[in-house]
């Protein structure tokens, strides 16, 4: 079986070596540039291992056939993948993701709800589940194809959009260092998502596609100013893979009194080499720690 994947980083703690049945779970995300895997203890509650794995070749996440050959090619020679009765929790993307009050909600319409910004397709599952601590209803769809191959081999899994797990955990019990007021920037490569928090309680959220931080300052004040905010007395808090290749946080001290990466709740449980930059910057993937 050819090897789809080259491995980046590898991190673990001193007492792991591979996952174990009714010890740990497993988080996998799933994304165009990358493939992170997270090895949680359920035992201890914490994270045991972390692994970063690139596609050899840019990889379509919308594509049957590209998700059948890398998760043949993972299954085959990626020990993780081996023990297919491990509980796992998957992260993919999908197209369409909206955010419904939870009076709103109809379980029998969910396709209706997603509309106009997205049409779901033929392809797509849609799937429905409430934000912690939030009267507040997440829908999306996900790729079919991802549905029926993964259920194939895990007998234990969830699958849940890549949007939902950090949203949570930076608006559940559990993540309630957050500031009072806050705005939550995920920065990806070339996809900015926003979300407004004030004392634990969802004000808003939206994603936008963007090409440089002068997108990214208007996005965020238009946001803001929906809710009477401004930069100046708003805790801004970053993260995702893309904000420091941008200088975003030097850019944005332009316009804010408070900015910092977002810290992940269980920072001080994490091995001491993942300690650096990886839970913020994989906030998603590291978020499974407390969605599965």
């Amino acid at each position: 079986m050819e090897n789809m994947v080259k491995t980046v980083l590898s991190l673990a703690g001193d007492d792991f070596s591979k996952p174990v049945y009714g010890i740990h779970r497993l988080g996998i995300h799933f994304n165009s540039t990358y493939i992170g895997l997270l090895v949680i203890n359920k035992e201890q509650n914490k994270v045991a291992a972390f692994q970063l794995l690139e596609p050899e070749e840019q990889f379509n996440v919308a594509d049957g056939a590209a998700i059948r050959k890398m998760l043949d090619s993972l299954i085959a020679g990626h020990e993780w993948f081996s023990d297919n009765t491990i509980t796992t929790t998957v992260l993919i993307p999908g197209n369409g993701f909206t955010l419904v009050p939870v009076e709103a909600y109809d379980s029998y319409n969910k396709e209706q709800l997603l509309e106009p910004q997205y049409q779901v397709q033929t392809s797509d599952i849609v799937f429905a589940e409430q934000l912690a601590d939030n009267p507040v209803m997440a829908v999306y769809t996900l790729p079919w194809g991802w549905s029926q191959q993964l259920r194939s081999h895990f007998t234990d899994l969830k699958l849940i959009h890549e949007d939902v797990c950090w949203l949570n955990l930076a608006i559940s019990t559990q993540g309630k260092n957050l500031p009072d007021k806050a705005a939550v920037l995920y920065v990806e490569p070339d996809k900015l998502k926003i979300q407004l928090i004030e004392k634990g309680k969802l004000l808003y959220f939206n994603s936008f596609y963007f090409q440089d931080n002068y997108d990214i300052l208007y996005y965020l004040q238009l946001a803001l100013s929906q809710f009477g905010m401004g930069t100046a007395a708003t805790d801004i808090l970053l993260a995702g893979t893309g904000y420091d290749d941008l200088a975003l946080e030097t850019f944005l001290k332009q316009y804010t009194l408070s900015i910092n990466p977002l810290k992940f709740p269980f920072f001080n449980t994490l091995p001491v080499a993942m300690r650096k930059y990886y839970p913020t910057h994989y906030l998603a993937l590291f978020s499974t720690a407390i969605c599965g």
